[in-house]
């Protein structure tokens, strides 16, 4: 079960959807969808904000713990 959805890892990055695809392939485990519940508090709490999730981190090149947040701003005033 674990190599099945370690190996399934590397894809799950992109929008929003990616939490509901993480839902019908991972595990159906308390720890895993209590972490994806904090990742859609997360999507929630900025509806109108684009957002990137990568469930890997294999796009990072530090190791870190815990929510990763990047601010870009296009409009200028």
């Amino acid at each position: 079960m674990w190599a099945k959805a370690f190996s399934l890892l590397p894809r799950l990055y992109g929008g929003r959807e990616v939490l509901s695809a993480a839902r019908e392939r991972l595990p159906d485990l308390s720890a895993v969808g209590s972490a994806l519940d904090e990742l859609q508090a997360v999507c929630d709490a900025f509806p109108n904000q684009k957002v990137h999730i990568d469930l890997s981190e294999l796009r990072v090149d530090n190791y870190h713990t815990g929510l990763a947040v990047c601010g870009i701003r296009f409009q200028f005033p």
